[in-house]
């Protein structure tokens, strides 16, 4: 047995040496499947390197360049055709110009040689550094007079990669709620949940051990978690977790504090809130706030324009008066026409002012008939009622007529009720009461009236005339 499979054994290896033999001999190539000895198969063409006697160079469709092997590290190659043949065969006879070599980049593409092709484009723009549409297949742009890549050009617009998109630098260092926490800040998540449930369910003793020890943290790794944790409990809590981000000498603690004040709904909450950030007077609050102007909810924006106020910053004048009045959407229940309805049958009689009975019947279909609206904080909610198709509609197989001077005639159905999204002008309150409280003016909503004061009377006081930024305290 031992021998039959000595013997079975080298007449593999002597078949494949002989196939080693062939290829180092010809520079007749194919796209075979090649099996790599300890696992693995790749598909493309083998072709020995001249200058490296016993290793052989593999070609795929994907990879730009080839993959390097001993021989005696390729343990089977089965031949089968494929494009990488003409491919290897065009370039042995390519003309080395840009042109050319853009031109085989394309062919390489319209075969699915994405690897050859990137490689042709590459060599392209060597040649000549401003063939556009080779530029382009590499992924640059034409910016400032040279050709640079997406990533650079974002680099020179001032923007820094995070999370795998491009942001400016203050985006970047804003508190982000699914920021990847450190192991530190992991260790500090699992203890503020012990924490936040002593708290809240524990006895008396354990609610003031637990709260002692939450007013005792002062680390910086704690303000994301603490964020995350306290910043949905009750209103005790949240308490306690501005005061403890008030203690924090850390840039995140201010971040954690803005972030808190403008989705905060309690005012008392938000006074404490805003009270430290005035109490820490760190440079970067103001221009946090002011970012918050611009985004699309109002209740965010007037919170912000409320902090800001607060704080005494008059520069955010000129970026309070856009955001006065801003358009918004909701939900609204209009009447509209109805559309005639097939199948079914069903009669209606009206017989007018001169009164009378009334009579229908039907064996068709039931529609719903939304009705009004009942609202609450927060929420819009419909009923429904089904009514027969023929009570609205007086065709497609139903009749509706009227009795008018003695004469029958058509009466139209009546219009049912639909759900619309309109626009609407949305004046901010909160922002009319900061830009009054900084300025001491109020031109109401006239945005127009605004900027025309904005460049003939505003003048935004000197740095040291400016007021301490103080709050009245809760």
């Amino acid at each position: 047995m031992r021998r039959n499979r000595a013997a079975a054994g080298g007449a593999w290896v002597a078949a494949l040496a002989a196939a080693l033999i062939l290829i180092g001999s010809t520079d007749e190539v194919r796209a075979d499947q090649v099996k790599i000895r300890g696992g693995g198969t790749l598909q493309g063409a083998v072709k020995p390197i001249e200058d490296r006697p016993g290793y052989v160079e593999i070609y795929t469709a994907t990879a730009s360049r080839p993959y390097v092997f001993r021989r005696d590290q390729i343990e089977k190659i089965v031949p089968e055709a494929s494009p990488m043949d003409e491919y290897l065969r065009r370039r042995a006879t390519i003309e080395e110009s840009a042109d050319a070599h853009f031109d085989l980049g394309l062919w390489c593409e319209e075969q699915g040689l994405s690897g050859p092709a990137l490689v042709h484009h590459g060599r392209a723009v060597e040649l000549d550094e401003n063939h556009a549409l080779a530029q382009k297949k590499l992924g640059r742009v034409f910016f400032d007079g040279r050709w640079i890549t997406y990533d650079e050009r974002r680099e020179l617009q001032g923007l820094v990669k995070h999370g795998g998109r491009w942001v400016t630098p203050e985006a970047k260092e804003d508190l982000s709620e699914q920021q990847r926490m450190s192991e530190s800040q992991e260790t500090w998540a699992r203890r503020l949940d012990v924490l936040v449930k002593a708290f809240s369910e524990g006895t008396p003793v354990e609610r003031a051990e637990a709260e002692q020890q939450l007013r005792q943290i002062n680390d910086p790794d704690a303000v994301v978690p603490l964020v995350n944790r306290l910043g949905r409990q009750g209103v005790e809590l949240r308490l306690i977790l501005s005061q403890l981000l008030g203690t924090i000498d850390d840039p995140m603690a201010d971040s954690g504090l803005v972030h808190l004040l403008i989705r905060e709904e309690d005012r008392q909450v938000r006074l404490s809130m805003l009270n430290e950030l005035a109490r820490r007077r760190e440079p970067t609050v103001v221009p946090k706030l002011i970012r918050e102007l611009g985004k699309s909810d109002p209740d965010r924006v007037g919170r912000a324009a409320w902090a800001l106020a607060g704080l005494g910053a008059t520069e955010a004048v000129p970026k309070l008066i856009p955001a006065l009045v801003s358009v918004q959407k909701r939900v609204e229940t209009v009447l509209v026409p109805s559309e005639p309805v097939g199948g079914g049958m069903g009669m209606g009689v009206n017989f007018g002012s001169a009164g009378g009975p009334a009579f229908g019947f039907s064996s068709g279909p039931s529609i719903p008939v939304l009705t009004g609206p009942a609202v609450a904080p927060g929420a819009i909610a419909f009923g429904v009622q089904a009514v027969p198709v023929f009570q609205y509609q007086g065709q497609g197989g139903g009749m509706v007529v009227g009795n008018v001077g003695g004469v029958a005639t058509p009466v139209p159905p009546p219009p049912v009720p639909r759900r619309v999204v309109r626009p609407y002008q949305h004046r901010n309150v909160e922002v009319l009461a900061a830009l009054e409280r900084l300025t001491g003016t109020n031109l109401g909503y006239d945005v127009a009236a605004w900027n025309r004061w904005l460049r003939t009377e505003f003048r935004p006081p000197a740095e040291e005339d400016r007021p301490a930024r103080l709050v009245p305290q809760p």
